[in-house]
């Protein structure tokens, strides 16, 4: 995991194996390999890491600052999809508007999805912008007139505003977007501590999860552009920040972006019985180092393994637990290591989010479903 200073874009990583040893690897090594001032930022898609957090893996995670989300939790909700005018906020819910478009196949085309964001990056001159937000100015005649001259552009803008009124009456999106507990994700990066993001799959709807994951990315795309942007930030506090994505169902907005200078790990299950999620095929196309640790089984040829040759094949089926199979995203040259075998213990993560939750504030929003109207 490279910590150096310079301006070279670190190679990704891609992790593998059945998730208890995958998740215990992966917190590990990135805990303990964390420097002081380096910025790391999980997120924990189906809130599976934060259940293998123990104190044998917890590293130097309580040594810096630390800051928890839980997304999950509507009575003190957190606010992270909020855009000011920042260098990443154009294309962070440019993404994110993208994704949901074409997720539920709305007739919404390109160029109305910019105008839009057009719009929003104005609107955010003396303050910040959520959806909410940007619902009602396409809306008003005063802010959208001129958007609205084209009467086919006008019928795709009506079309996103119904989109976005939909996405408004998911709990979890509303209270994203706009509940009372703000936080600041592009300075949180500047501290040089952990930003740990969690969003339990068993607490959301299903396609309320996966918006949120997208919110998510987008929030921490616009953040980890508009933190390395500033001028301010010292050489301390410049060394390559880490991304850790937990079991994503989807590939995360940041690293298909491809503009940013971070090691950006992706964690997946793996193994005979479960083939490569399709999430996963992005770290293999841009050449990512690749981890499979323990057993996993003999792999087929057809279903789950014509991305390793034949020679790889048959070292992973003679894989064992305690140990790592390592291949290079550069050259494909491959080693085996040993490492600690997975023990599992205590959570540490409830007592994280008791401390995190004595800063948060009551929602004043008696149902979320219904506060858009």
């Amino acid at each position: 995991m490279s910590t150096s200073a310079s301006r070279e874009k670190p190679r990704p990583l891609l992790i593998l194996g059945r998730v208890p040893n995958v998740a215990d690897l992966a917190l590990r090594r990135i805990l303990h390999a964390k420097e002081r001032g380096q910025t790391l930022v999980v997120v924990d898609y189906q809130g599976t890491l934060a259940t293998f957090l123990t104190e044998r893996n917890k590293g130097n995670l309580h040594k810096g600052p630390l800051l928890w989300c839980d997304l999950a939790n509507r009575r003190r909700p957190i606010t992270l999809f909020r855009f000011k005018r920042s260098p990443g906020m154009k294309p962070a819910l440019r993404g994110f508007l993208a994704s949901c478009v074409s997720h539920v196949a709305a007739a919404v085309s390109e160029t109305t999805i910019v105008a839009a964001v057009d719009l929003a990056y104005r609107l955010a001159d003396q303050g910040s912008v959520g959806l909410a937000a940007l619902a009602r100015s396409l809306r008003r005649p005063e802010t959208s007139h001129v958007l609205r001259r084209n009467k086919n552009f006008a019928g795709e803008l009506d079309s996103l505003i119904e989109l976005l009124d939909w996405l408004l009456h998911f709990p979890s999106v509303w209270s994203l977007s706009e509940g009372n507990n703000c936080i600041d994700l592009s300075s949180a990066l500047t501290l040089g501590g952990t930003v740990w993001i969690e969003l339990p799959a068993s607490h959301f709807e299903r396609l309320e999860h996966q918006v949120v994951s997208w919110m998510v990315d987008a929030a921490l795309l616009d953040a980890m552009l508009s933190a390395g942007s500033d001028k301010t930030v010292t050489e301390a506090t410049r060394r390559s920040p880490v991304l850790l994505y937990g079991f994503p169902a989807a590939c995360p907005l940041p690293l298909a972006a491809g503009e940013m200078a971070a090691k950006q790990i992706g964690l997946f299950a793996f193994s005979a019985a479960h083939p490569l999620p399709a999430a996963a095929r992005p770290w293999l196309d841009a050449d990512a180092d690749c981890w499979i640790t323990g057993e996993i089984g003999e792999l087929p040829v057809a279903r789950n393994a014509e991305w390793l040759d034949e020679t790889e094949r048959n070292r992973l089926k003679d894989l064992q637990s305690g140990q790592v199979w390592a291949r290079s995203g550069a050259n494909r040259k491959a080693v085996t290591v040993l490492v600690r075998a997975t023990e599992l213990g205590g959570s540490l993560a409830q007592g994280f989010r008791r401390q995190a939750l004595k800063r948060l504030r009551l929602t004043p929003v008696k149902q979320f479903s219904s506060a858009i109207t």
